[in-house]
């Protein structure tokens, strides 16, 4: 099934789920089973980001947050309102107020765009930190490691001879060169400078940066946040000169990539995004 495809089935089987829970809602009863068919529809968003466009995910979501908020407010009315007459006889015991309940913000309930993990490398992992003008070329391959680069200023970064890697993690980085061979996970920048950054990989994620150069080959929708003046382009077998082990990698997710369909959460509007570019 391709991704148009996938995307259409999903907004039709979410419509129609989400309509039938909308009107149990409305009816009042059975309140546990809209909460469970409701929490199972928000995982389902969840597992569709991968493959829906930022703006359908955005707008599930809200539609989401907008029923739970609805059915908080519901269930405030629904409370029993006390009256007492004047001529009670006071009591000596002051009550405590009652709190005004608080709705909950669909953003904050429910938000399902991928979470910026905390930059805290395993024991296994290759790290790379304070760096600068370094041509930095590992000799001995160590397949399947994930590979952490910080702080690292003015230096060309050649990670080919690990490959396959398990994932990428980019932090600080300016000024820089970095070519990666075939990606089996993500790659999750956060800080980008005046750098160029090549590679082959199943996910792609990156913030805070600018002014970056980007040749990429990607099976999933690239995303980007906080972002600005990225040129991105298509990353082939023939990118980089002597490039021999990212060929495997490419064929496996697929000839054309999808480099192309950026998702960028600081731009949810139909048109192209001011943030980025094609080369």
């Amino acid at each position: 099934m391709d991704v148009q495809t996938s995307i259409t089935d999903f907004t039709r089987k979410f419509d129609a789920e989400y309509a039938e829970i909308a009107s149990l809602a409305d009816q009042g009863t059975n309140k546990p089973e809209v909460l469970t068919r409701l929490a199972t529809l928000e995982k389902a968003v969840s597992d569709a980001q991968l493959f829906l466009p930022a703006y359908d995910v955005r707008r599930c979501i809200q539609m989401i947050g907008d029923l739970n908020s609805k059915l908080v407010l519901d269930k405030n009315k629904s409370r029993p309102k006390f009256s007492f007459s004047s001529k009670a006889k006071k009591s000596n015991v002051q009550s405590k107020p009652e709190e005004s309940p608080q709705v909950p913000n669909a953003d904050v309930i429910l938000e399902t765009a991928p979470k910026r993990q905390e930059f805290a490398p395993p024991p296994s992992a290759t790290v790379y930190t304070n760096l600068s003008n370094t041509l930095l070329r590992p000799k001995i391959a160590n397949n399947a490691s994930e590979v952490y680069l910080s702080n690292i200023t003015c230096c060309i970064v050649d990670l080919r001879v690990i490959t396959p890697t398990g994932a990428v993690h980019i932090k600080n980085v300016s000024n820089c060169i970095i070519l990666c061979g075939g990606i089996k996970g993500s790659v999750l920048i956060d800080g980008m400078k005046d750098s160029v950054l090549v590679a082959a990989c199943r996910q792609f994620r990156m913030h805070n940066s600018t002014t970056s150069r980007i040749l990429l080959h990607v099976s999933s929708n690239p995303i980007i946040e906080d972002c600005n003046q990225l040129v991105i382009g298509p990353y082939t077998s023939t990118t980089v000169i002597d490039q021999k082990t990212d060929s495997n990698a490419i064929a496996e997710n697929g000839c054309a990539g999808r480099w192309g369909k950026v998702d960028d959460f600081n731009w949810l509007r139909s048109t192209e995004s001011p943030h980025w570019r094609k080369v």
